[in-house]
């Protein structure tokens, strides 16, 4: 949950946005790609309400383990980010802490962010 807004990546799925009002829950945008098998646990960083970012990562990616990432508000529009990550769990999920991604993997830690 993140804004008003719920997040879903099911198995071979697009990761979806609904948002939710009284009356239920509207599909709001989706991502243009598909998910392997296991799906992904969408996780959300974002400074306060704005700049929000999904992070997404697909252990079951043909080709291996892959992370993704999104603009929160546009799933269709804008893919941030897709790059591979490397043998992980089937249902690892993307930890966001002080501006970096941590993905653990099978050898170790993986970690996405800004060079210092």
């Amino acid at each position: 949950y993140f804004n008003g807004a719920i997040y879903y990546g099911g198995s071979s799925d697009a990761i979806r946005q609904f948002t939710l009002s009284a009356s239920g829950a509207t599909l709001a945008t989706q991502s243009a790609n598909t998910l392997g098998t296991a799906g992904a646990t969408p996780v959300i960083s974002a400074n306060g309400t704005s700049s929000a970012i999904l992070w997404a990562l697909d252990t079951t990616a043909s080709g291996g383990a892959v992370l993704n990432a999104y603009d929160a508000t546009n799933l269709a529009a804008t893919q941030l980010y897709s790059g591979a990550v490397g043998p992980t769990g089937k249902f690892a999920v993307p930890t966001v802490a002080n501006g970096y991604v941590y993905v653990g993997t099978n050898s170790g830690l993986a970690i996405f962010g800004l060079l210092p």
